[in-house]
């Protein structure tokens, strides 16, 4: 049995992190870091940006090897997963291997919803892994017919590839607005334009009935009935948190089987969770929350790792949520909330470059939304839940590049 006063499962950003924040709090002793890949820990976003336009690219590393191990003191167990846990006993398994920790912190991310339909027609991939990104990369070949299953984040950037290499694409939802839970409707609305004028052919409001093989690629049958006929299909449906190894754990798992955290991001005694896997207290927000995003990734592997090196909670983690996109050109930044807030829009895009979109609840800022504004959300991004809707809008304007007058908060509600 191997003994390492703290553990940090999951090699990924909020991982590494863990593993940073630990070292900066003053911890000594010995990490072993596990990872089910066998790359070392490397950032994701871009595997659905540069990954997917062009020449083949090395994954994006986040620390090289040798700060890993020589200069943060890491040991480096990559290339087969966590399989169990036993927090009474304080023990992890990896298979017949036991490691007993002090303390653990669980990063393990999330893994893509699979499409039941597709059975394993093996022209249909998702997109989460660097070796996902290479598979679609390759099969990105001029006149080529992409067919997208999800108008979230990744499968709008998997489209806005396909284009930009070539391809046709067409973007399927059962939903008829994309990026509605990112956005809102609204702004969402604004996005269907941008990508139909870029040339995607949007199958909005429609799901899937069947997919089957069909030579090297796949026809796609929709609930309207008609077919479609792929080189490749993209499916980007969401994500569930990687918590399945956990079961008869101990650990208490929320409904969509993330990880049930206090607001220290603690699951048990000598346990926390950061990134995707974690659910906590926000008293920022008031209310038990789970972002997917990059930069929530660094906090609050940081924090964890603060926290599990001290031997118990410190602080209570605050966190925001921040995304950001490219879709054909344009850059779409989103910080705050956006969902069950009024929405509005300071400056209208063309149709969506140049926008800039605020929302509110009760007369506070808690969201924005820039569109190849970056000075305006840089500045509007340090004043949310703290500045009245007036406010928000008087500096967001002040920071704005071009466009049309700005719309009092008045007059651009929606």
């Amino acid at each position: 049995m191997n003994s390492h006063p703290l553990v940090v499962v999951g090699a990924s950003l909020a991982g590494v992190h863990v593993v940073r924040g630990a070292r900066e709090a003053g911890f000594r002793g010995p990490i072993v870091l596990i990872g089910a890949e066998d790359h070392l820990p490397y950032d994701r976003p871009p595997l659905s940006k540069q990954h997917l336009h062009g020449d083949v690219l090395p994954p994006d590393v986040l620390l090289d090897r040798s700060v890993l191990e020589d200069d943060l003191g890491v040991r480096l167990e990559l290339g087969r997963a966590a399989t169990g846990l036993d927090v009474d006993e304080q023990l992890l398994f990896r298979g017949d291997e036991e490691i007993r920790y002090q303390s653990l912190v669980i990063a393990t991310g999330s893994e893509p919803r699979r499409l039941p339909s597709a059975g394993t027609v093996s022209a249909v991939t998702c997109l989460r892994t660097y070796d996902d990104a290479q598979r679609i990369r390759r099969r990105l070949t001029p006149g080529a017919h992409i067919v997208v299953v999800g108008a979230g984040l990744i499968g709008s950037e998997v489209a806005s590839a396909a284009l930009a290499r070539g391809c046709r694409a067409t973007l399927v939802d059962v939903d008829e607005i994309p990026l509605r839970r990112v956005v809102g409707p609204e702004i969402g609305e604004a996005v269907a334009t941008l990508q139909s004028a870029a040339g995607v052919d949007l199958r909005l409001g429609t799901g899937i009935e069947r997919v089957a093989a069909a030579g090297e690629g796949a026809e796609v049958v929709l609930s309207d009935g008609s077919r479609l006929t792929a080189d490749l299909v993209v499916v980007g449906i969401g994500s569930t948190p990687a918590t399945s190894w956990l079961a008869g754990s101990g650990l208490v798992l929320e409904p969509d089987r993330s990880i049930a955290c206090d607001s220290h991001l603690r699951a048990a005694p000598n346990v926390y969770a950061a990134g995707d896997v974690a659910t906590w207290w926000n008293g920022s927000l008031d209310g038990r929350c789970r972002f997917e995003n990059w930069t929530n990734a660094i906090a609050q592997g940081t924090h964890a790792g603060r926290n599990a090196a001290a031997g118990g909670p410190t602080s209570p983690y605050r966190g925001t949520p921040y995304v950001w996109t490219d879709l054909h050109g344009v850059r779409l930044q989103v910080a705050g909330q956006v969902q069950h807030c009024t929405t509005h829009v300071v400056r209208p895009g063309a149709p969506l470059s140049g926008l800039i979109a605020v929302t509110a609840r009760s007369g506070v800022a808690v969201g924005l939304l820039c569109a190849d504004q970056a000075a305006a959300l840089g500045r509007g991004r340090r004043l949310l839940g703290r500045a009245s809707l007036d406010e928000m809008v008087a500096t967001v304007t002040k920071a704005a590049r071009g466009g049309t007058p700005a719309a009092t908060s008045a007059d651009a509600a929606r």
